[in-house]
């Protein structure tokens, strides 16, 4: 992935609020990638994963027209939940972590549901 230049400010360093948008690209990718697929963590018809809280801190500028690279990680898991770190590099030096954690809900009550197994199992490998 690239910083491209409208994600910065004039003097080439990435918005701060970007990383929030880097971290759900890498999330969607993952997702995509794995037996899960795309859809049905996006689109399930019976449960939604609503994002419930978010922190990123910082320790180098971000350059824009840089290549930058995204580990992601499970970092926990309780009964209904998922917290996912992200670091955010460039020249291999972690620029930003971002941590996101995502509440798995039914659709039609809005209440929180334990992680399908499913998700357990690809998660846990």
């Amino acid at each position: 992935t690239f910083s491209y230049f409208h994600l910065s400010d004039p003097a080439g360093i990435l918005f701060f609020q970007r990383v929030f948008d880097l971290a759900h690209q890498a999330l969607e990718q993952f997702v995509n990638e794995t037996q899960l697929g795309w859809s049905n963590w996006f689109q399930h018809p019976d449960w939604a994963v609503p994002l419930v809280h978010c922190e990123s801190h910082y320790q180098a500028p971000i350059l824009s027209s840089r290549i930058i690279d995204i580990d992601l990680s499970l970092e926990k898991t309780t009964t209904s939940s998922l917290t996912f770190q992200y670091d955010i590099k460039q020249d291999s030096k972690v620029c930003c972590q971002v941590s996101t954690t995502h509440v798995f809900i039914n659709k039609d009550t809005k209440n929180k549901i334990p992680i399908p197994e499913v998700v357990l199992k690809i998660f846990n490998s």
